[in-house]
């Protein structure tokens, strides 16, 4: 007996735990996982709840475990998987190398000596319980690895943790496993590398900071004059200093431990910081690189301010010729005291709340204006409220990461490489300059020049050192001479060039060769994060002319004549001459541009930075260039080209450059206009509509118009120099972000400007265009003029464009002016933009609008403010307080990044844009994220998408629901299904099928009344006996009353399938068609007995592998709930009576079975 009770706990236990894999493996899986989100956990707590859901469900399928963690992802973390598995996707990798994968991507990166530096700095937290304290030790201690801790370890660890120097302990914290003596080196090597920069200077500045005390327990070698340790008071510096606290000499004010007396003359309000903390303005110390500024343009007041960022002083401090330039708003009294770093005390004429514009937003903040000054300066006040201050420490980290990179790569290559960077000049080995006279040119003989007294000596050195280095040769006689010209330079040495302009360059066949464009040389840099530029000494002059080219390139001196060897400046040809070298030489190196004599390069990375350099440095070598050390530039994060200065952000204006006009004066003639107007083109791609408000100006050039300057013409000319002294930056162009051209015009000008508009909705300009209309397009209707814009837009960024989709941008009339009518537009040729793959976008409001809707809203109008407390208490404004620091005005408009924000009273009238043409709620979302934002947007684009009647009315079936089998009979003649087959030859049948055992009955009927079918079945039943149920179809002979009354008196449960759905009833249907099929295969001599043939289909139905049959019939990939309705509820049903198929209300009145419904009209 005890042995049969063992057996059966054991038959029991893997019963049930047979059960549990079958349910946790089939269709019900034990608890629910959330996804992983690297937001609100980790991924190694994550990973280790997921591999218990696993286990509790019994999933052990490499394939289905890596579904389940697939499925178990947030949709920005899959996207970055995908990503890091592209060019495979995520499907093709295992379950261990997809876990692999994550743990890269979210992983915690665990460096040792890190962890171990960290571990000893742990300090129990004023929340923390003993016990919670312990648990957060032993988790920091099992990234420690404190098995293989040893001496050696702890020397390293205290050796690191006891620098002075930030940097080096960081650097030294990132190595894996370093030894004291490595540690050393490295320290000695960083030295040597950065030897000047523990050279610094004190300079002034001007801060107010918190007043601190020395700490209590501290280390016994502080100094008590400055506080530092390191050093004893009697070598202090500031030993002989005077405290401006209690005034005695022998201290600093920070260490000074005597109570603080103010005179009457000092006495002022405290100031309330960005910390909230109340400061009294107390003296501060700054120590700074004199070499590095970092400066920022911000608006105040509406204008650009150039300030420079000082981390060290605590406000923000403007010059006079500062404030004045900001309109001169009223000053209050200063509310806070400031002293220099030698003590004296700071003047200030006053403070004033000014509204600040910056990258992040607009502020409202206070701003401290000096009695005197040359410095706008930038403090913390105004850094942390902008939130740039974790900008500016990776900004001044990676600075100092970019100069070490930059010594150690110049000094590896001028090892590798030292033909290049030797002095002298290079000799072209691999091509010969050929000049090319026209045919039939009479040789141009021309005397020297007149030479000052003064500079005989100079040009006859130059003329003998250019003899010594083979690039002239004296000669006797020549059919061809051109004279000199000197040109000083700025190291005070000259420069001889001869001046073929007076005969030799009308003669010459000049070489076609295209110089190329700053737009596609930069296209050729896209992608780069730090950029080289390389200068070739005395570029042409290195290669050498054939000897053809040698006897008509000559010059005339008061020495004699000379003969060139080598390519001249001057010649007509030697731009492109030298340009096609350039091109050879760098053909095949990818991330490298040349424009004549300067190379620039760049890479993704350091390491392809590098590679890229020394693929062009052994280029130059191969072609026996050599450059010019001095003038080089390597590894810089910004560099000077082409009058721009390029970065990985994009390109931007030159400062020095763009000075020169805007220090330009007033111009006096035409001449001098023409010259202003020339220099602004060469940036009109950074200027928006450049055309447009240089129009007063043009208007001076035209042929009949009187030079006449006034004050319209100068307010024109300021407002061009305004703009090109603020922060002009264009994006690089990339193919594969989305493109849009969007268009403008006005009365006297066109403009157009091409962007990428990124998921986010950021926007990245890539250059701006604008041309004046002549006087016939002013002429033009405005839908032409708007017409005319496209056009030009087109033509003009056709490089951007070409080959790619992209979306124009403009008002709505002008399009349809053009692509709907049939009437056209024929004098802006349209096909021109039809052959141009595109897409229209519309504006469904304009600014002004959203402005004026903005300022009659209640809740955005408190918005615009933007003096936030420091907890927002109201409902309706929380959304916005969340988003605050996110949040802009422009134009009188709210923005929320790039996207603005709709007033109340707008938000029907763009949901009806949105909705114009009936998309659904996944395309209005797409399209409304581009360029709009309101809080709840989502609610309510999907809640017209679901009130639109004309999208009810015109919508597709609903998904089918699971399919619900019958229950299985568990006895013959349980019940039976029934239908009419027919006609067959003209004869109709009555089937009877029994469901348990599939025993066919078939009648023939004479006739299909109510009255027939009812005796049929009598027929049948007086062999059988009644059924309990019968299943048979809507039809008019088991619907009618008799047989409504015959079923009931018979104890007989009446059963009718879903209308127009045969496949409820779909037992007997079958059968139906294996009889109609058996009857056109019999001849007619076997058809009386036909009806014998059909009991071999008595056989029972098979129900062993039902639960699979289930599992496998079942519609389970769209993952949709099977409706359920509510008695009374109002619902859209498919009429399908006179074949309309149209979607009706009706009203639900009940349930027959598990998905049939009755209904009746509304």
């Amino acid at each position: 007996l005890a042995e049969m009770d063992e057996q059966k706990t054991v038959l029991s236990a893997q019963q049930s735990t047979e059960s549990a894999q079958t349910m946790g493996t089939a269709r019900f899986p034990i608890g629910a996982h959330r996804p992983f989100n690297p937001e609100e956990g980790t991924w190694d707590t994550w990973i280790l709840q997921f591999r218990s859901y696993l286990e509790i469900n019994f999933i052990n399928d490499s394939n289905l475990m890596r579904s389940c963690l697939l499925a178990s992802l947030t949709p920005n973390v899959f996207e970055e998987l995908r990503r890091s598995c592209l060019p495979t996707t995520p499907y093709d990798f295992t379950y261990d190398e997809c876990v692999a994968k994550m743990k890269e991507l979210y992983g915690r990166r665990v460096i040792l000596m890190r962890e171990r530096a960290n571990f000893f700095r742990i300090t129990q937290s004023d929340h923390q319980t003993p016990k919670q304290f312990a648990n957060c030790l032993r988790e920091a201690a099992g990234h420690c690895n404190f098995e293989s801790f040893n001496t050696e370890a702890a020397l390293v660890l205290q050796f690191i943790n006891g620098m002075k120097n930030e940097e080096i302990k960081l650097r030294l914290l990132a190595k894996e496993n370093i030894k004291l003596d490595e540690a050393l080196s490295f320290l000695e090597m960083y030295e040597e590398i950065h030897g000047c920069s523990s050279r610094v200077t004190m300079q002034e500045c001007h801060a107010v900071k918190e007043t601190k005390g020395l700490k209590s327990g501290g280390v016994s070698n502080v100094c008590h004059c400055c506080g530092e340790a390191g050093h004893f008071a009697k070598k202090c510096k500031f030993q002989r200093s005077k405290c401006f606290k209690c005034g005695k000499q022998g201290h600093l004010a920070k260490v000074c431990k005597h109570p603080q007396k103010l005179g009457k003359s000092q006495k002022q309000r405290p100031l309330n910081s960005w910390k909230d903390h109340k400061l009294y303005a107390d003296g501060i110390y700054a120590v700074k690189e004199r070499a590095h500024n970092f400066e920022v343009t911000v608006k105040i007041n509406g204008k650009s301010i150039r300030m420079e960022l000082d981390t060290g002083a605590a406000v923000t401090i403007v010059t006079p010729e500062c404030w004045k330039s900001i309109g001169s708003p009223k000053l209050n009294r200063a509310t806070v005291m400031l002293r220099s770093f030698t003590g004296h005390q700071v003047n200030l004429k006053g403070e004033t709340m000014v509204t600040v514009e910056g990258d992040t937003g607009t502020r409202k903040l206070v701003l401290r204006v000096a009695k005197n000054g040359a410095t706008n300066v930038m403090g913390q006040d105004w850094i942390n409220a902008f939130g740039a201050s974790e900008t500016l420490r990776s900004l001044l980290t990676n600075k100092k990461e970019v100069n070490a990179v930059e010594s150690r790569t110049q000094n590896d290559v001028c090892t590798e490489f030292p033909e290049v960077f030797e002095d002298g000049l290079g000799h072209c080995t691999k091509v010969k300059a050929h000049v090319e006279l026209k045919d039939g040119v009479v040789p141009v003989f021309r005397k020297p020049f007149p030479l000052a007294f003064a500079m005989h000596d100079a040009v006859e050195k130059e003329l003998e050192r250019y003899v010594d280095m083979g690039v002239l040769t004296p000669i006797d006689r020549s059919a061809w001479a051109a004279p000199i010209v000197t040109v000083k330079k700025p190291n005070g040495k000259i420069r001889i060039c001869a001046d073929f302009s007076t005969g030799l360059n009308d003669r010459l066949m000049v070489d076609s060769y295209p110089i190329p464009r700053p737009e596609d040389l930069y296209q050729a840099l896209r992608g780069g994060k730090t950029f080289t530029k390389l200068d070739l000494s005395d570029a042409y002059l290195q290669v050498e002319l054939d000897e053809e080219s040698k006897r008509i390139l000559v010059i005339n001196t008061h020495k004699g004549l000379y003969q060139y060897n080598r390519l001249p400046f001057g010649v007509a040809s030697a731009p492109a001459i030298f340009q096609k070298v350039m091109n050879t030489m760098l053909a095949g190196i990818p991330n490298v541009a040349g424009y004549l004599d300067d190379i620039i390069l760049t890479g993704a990375t350091d390491d392809e930075h590098r590679r890229t350099l020394k693929l062009v440095l052994g280029r130059l070598k191969e072609f026996g260039l050599r450059i010019r050390k001095e003038k080089c530039i390597f590894f810089q994060r910004e560099v000077e080209y082409l009058g721009h200065i390029l970065s990985s952000k994009g390109i931007r204006a030159d400062p020095k450059k763009t000075a020169a006009i805007v220090n330009m004066p007033l111009p006096t003639n035409i001449a001098k206009l023409r010259s202003f107007l020339g220099m602004c083109n060469y940036y009109t791609e950074f200027i928006p509509k450049l055309a447009e408000m240089c129009s007063p100006l043009n208007q001076l050039l035209r042929k009949d118009a009187r030079w006449k300057w006034t004050a319209e013409h100068t307010k024109a000319m300021k407002r061009v120099k305004r703009l090109l002294n603020s922060p002009l930056l264009l994006s690089h162009y990339h193919p594969k972000w989305p493109i849009v051209l969007a268009a403008d015009a006005s009365n006297e000008g066109i403009g157009a400007v091409a962007y990428h508009r990124l998921s986010d909705g950021t926007v990245k300009v890539i250059a701006h265009a604008s041309k004046t209309l002549n006087a016939a397009q002013r002429n033009y209707g405005q839908i032409e003029k708007e017409a005319l814009a496209l056009v030009y837009g087109v033509k003009k960024f056709h490089k951007y464009l070409w080959g790619r989709r992209f979306t124009l941008l403009t008002d709505h009339k002008p399009l349809v002016s053009i692509f709907g009518s049939k009437k056209g537009v024929p004098q802006m040729a349209a096909c021109r933009l039809t052959r141009l793959p595109k897409r229209r976008a519309e504006l469904p409001v304009t600014a002004r609008v959203i402005a004026d809707a903005t300022e009659k809203d209640s809740v955005l109008k408190q918005v615009k403010q933007s003096d936030w407390p420091e907890k927002c208490h109201r409902e309706e404004l929380r959304i916005y307080f969340i988003k605050r620091t996110e949040l802009s005005v422009s134009y009188g408009c709210l923005l929320w990044g790039i996207r603005t924000v709709i007033p109340m009273k707008l938000r029907s009238r763009v949901l009806m844009k949105l909705h114009e043409t009936h998309s659904g709620r996944e395309r209005m979302v797409s399209m409304a994220r581009q360029f709009c934002w309101w809080p709840a947007m989502n609610k309510d684009i999907e809640m017209k998408a679901q009130s639109c009647e004309g999208c009810a009315t015109a919508q597709k079936n609903p998904a089918k629901v699971a399919v619900k089998p019958w229950e299985v009979a568990d006895k013959p003649w349980k019940r039976i299904r029934v239908d009419f087959a027919g006609p067959v030859n003209g004869k109709m049948f009555l089937i009877v099928v029994d469901a348990h055992s599939k025993w066919p009955e078939v009648l023939h009927m004479p006739h299909i009344t109510t009255e027939q079918t009812i005796e049929s079945l009598k027929t049948v039943f007086a062999r059988f006996g009644f059924p309990e149920v019968l299943v048979s179809d809507n039809g008019t002979q088991f619907t009618s009353t008799e047989f409504t009354i015959f079923c009931p008196e018979n104890g007989i449960r009446h059963v009718t399938s879903a209308p127009y759905h045969a496949q409820s009833n779909g037992q007997v249907e079958r059968f139906i068609d294996t009889f109609k099929r058996a009857l056109k295969k019999s001849t007619n001599d076997r058809r009386p007995r036909i009806f014998n043939d059909f009991s071999c289909y008595s056989a029972p139905e098979g129900i062993e592998n039902l639960e699979e049959q289930k599992r496998k019939m079942e519609n389970t990939s769209g993952n949709r709930a099977d409706r359920q309705f509510k008695i009374g509820e109002t619902v859209m049903v498919r009429d399908y009576t006179r074949d309309r198929k149209l979607w009706r209300e009706e009203v639900i009145v009940g349930q027959q079975g598990q998905v049939t419904w009755p209904r009746n009209w509304v």
